[in-house]
């Protein structure tokens, strides 16, 4: 809990939008399905690259690719809407899909001290 320790006394502001710009290059989407009120996080990075930050939506990618969760869900509509969603997204912007526990996810992506780009 110690980890936590920093959200003490936060300024919580509930988020209304299915889609919210939180900083330049940062956008929050609304994609239920996991849990009411479920965001993943879209990032630009200076470079131009395109990252989705799954959190807790999808864990791991065979999830993504069979378009099947498991019991995971509080809403399965939501969640099976919005992955065809995220697919056409990811064509489009040429996103790389960020897997929040996904086992091979420090061998595709660089680890600290180098950022992604």
């Amino acid at each position: 809990m110690a980890d936590m320790e920093p959200l003490k006394g936060a300024n919580w502001v509930p988020i209304d939008d299915h889609q919210f710009d939180l900083v330049d290059g940062v956008q929050l989407e609304f994609t239920g399905g996991h849990t009411p009120g479920h965001q993943v996080m879209h990032v630009t990075t200076k470079a131009g690259n395109n990252y989705t930050f799954t959190g807790d939506y999808l864990h791991i990618p065979q999830e993504y690719d069979l378009e099947a969760k498991g019991w995971l869900l509080s809403d399965a509509d939501e969640w099976h809407a919005y992955i065809r969603k995220l697919k056409v997204r990811e064509k489009a912007k040429r996103a790389k899909i960020v897997l929040s526990h996904d086992p091979g996810l420090w061998s595709k992506f660089p680890t600290a001290p180098k950022g992604l780009e």
